[in-house]
């Protein structure tokens, strides 16, 4: 009997300490850690199959109580309810590793990705932490968060600063400062970092330049608290230096490659940054390229290599003679590649959609780049 009860305490101290273990390694943003999936099955439905003509993203929301169980799903636009029908009971049946706030299991929310492709009746799901505590996206990763009263400190104003790239520069691979900052708990900086230069030149200015930027608090359930950031700063040659003052009111604005010479961003994970058009404008092209008809809009998934040169994987739902007219407008597309945290170049997949806007214009939509910088 001795024996047994020196067992049964051994295996409460070692259930203790993996649970512990468990919890630490976790990613993890003021003491909240989100939910994953402790396996991610095959899927399967007991739905009529859908099919589909083009690449399509639905973005959801599970709400998971603090068992791991998923008690509601619900789509982000109504229209979208009947592919949560197809994969209802397969998200129904996923038990989750619950949400710990301070070590504490409670009851979340969380956003994923579900993507369908053209012909397969199998989606994709994309979590924020899948199944071995990889985060492939950061940008749902913090969205995760955000839904959770959880909000990171964002950027409000930042003032112009100089560079010396022309816009003849020929980069594959843009400059780039990394900082970590400091916030107290009203959104003024207590200390500056360098974590990453390639533009060392330019790393001081930049420095002095955040004492006078502005930055929101961070926020945890409403109430203000200190908190730590990393801002990007990137240099690309066809914006004109010095710049022009960056402000979140008004940078939606911007073109896209001034808008993403500024990103904040919590935490470390995923890439540093996703691939970035050279074109400018990056967004809208003269209709003359495309045979498209008013209100036509198609998709192309796309590979993207550590060169920035597009590879075609899928195209879907353009008409017959815009189709090969389409292909040599994405061939022709160039990109600065994705990058990792020592500003490596890295291979990346997404998602483009083209669509006639008017008789006079083309609009091309990079999906991987919908979130604010």
């Amino acid at each position: 009997m001795r024996y047994l009860k020196i067992i049964f305490l051994i295996l409460i101290i070692v259930v203790t300490n993996r649970i512990s273990v468990f919890a630490n390694d976790r990613p993890q943003l003021f003491g909240f850690s989100l939910p994953y999936p402790k396996s991610i099955p095959m899927f399967s439905t007991n739905q009529q199959s859908l099919y589909f003509n083009m690449e399509k993203q639905i973005p959801i929301t599970l709400k998971i109580d603090k068992k791991g169980k998923v008690k509601k799903i619900i789509p982000e636009k109504r229209e979208d309810s009947l592919f949560v029908k197809y994969v209802f009971n397969y998200l129904n049946n996923i038990q989750f590793e619950p949400a710990l706030d301070h070590n504490k299991q409670v009851s979340s929310k969380l956003p994923l990705i579900i993507q369908f492709q053209p012909r397969v009746y199998t989606p994709d799901f994309y979590f924020p932490v899948n199944d071995s505590l990889i985060i492939n996206d950061r940008d749902l990763y913090i969205k995760a968060f955000r839904v959770n009263e959880i909000e990171a400190p964002a950027l409000i104003s930042f003032p112009s600063f100089f560079g010396d790239l022309k816009a003849t520069d020929s980069f594959k691979i843009y400059p780039v400062i990394l900082f970590k900052i400091s916030l107290d708990k009203s959104g003024k900086v207590t200390n500056i970092e360098n974590d990453l230069s390639t533009y060392p030149a330019f790393t001081e200015q930049l420095k002095s330049a955040i004492l006078y930027a502005k930055f929101s608090s961070a926020k945890v359930k409403g109430k203000a608290v200190p908190s730590e950031t990393y801002l990007l700063i990137s240099f690309f040659p066809s914006n004109n230096y010095p710049t022009k003052e960056w402000s979140l009111a008004t940078c939606q604005s911007m073109k896209l490659i001034e808008r993403f010479q500024l990103r904040i961003f919590p935490a470390k994970v995923a890439l540093l940054s996703k691939p970035i058009p050279k074109r400018v404008p990056a967004t809208t092209y003269s209709s003359n390229l495309l045979p498209l008809y008013v209100g036509e809009e198609g998709s192309v998934f796309i590979n993207i290599d550590t060169l920035g040169i597009p590879f075609i994987r899928h195209i879907s739902k353009f008409n017959n003679l815009a189709k090969g007219k389409v292909k040599q407008f994405i061939r022709r597309m160039r990109f600065f590649p994705a990058l990792d945290y020592q500003s490596k170049p890295q291979p990346f997949s997404g998602l483009i959609k083209i669509s006639l806007l008017n008789d006079e214009y083309i609009r091309v939509e990079y999906i991987w780049l919908n979130s604010n910088p």
